[in-house]
């Protein structure tokens, strides 16, 4: 568990914020890691969609999607927020 100060008080994070750069080698990569920890998305879409920038763009634009959310069986106590556009 982390626990995070913003604004003068404390709040608990069971999550981890990944930021992969969005080149396709780099988010194959991160998903195929993912995938050999037993990481898969929350909703019902392959792990390697995400590695589609178009697809990646059309949830941004019609869902107004932030972050890719991932969990695991093996981990379930730390799930994966994967922003899908480069916040920086």
């Amino acid at each position: 568990m982390l626990c995070l100060s913003w604004h003068g008080y404390g709040r608990a994070t069971f999550d981890v914020d990944l930021v992969v750069q969005l080149q396709s080698d780099n988010v194959r990569r991160a998903m195929e890691a993912l995938e050999a920890l037993a990481y898969r998305p929350l909703t019902p879409v392959a792990t390697r969609d995400f590695a589609d920038p178009e697809t990646r763009e059309g949830w941004i634009r019609d869902k107004r999607m932030i972050v890719f959310q991932l969990h695991s069986d093996s981990h379930r106590d730390t799930r994966i927020d994967l922003f899908v556009s480069e916040p920086f």
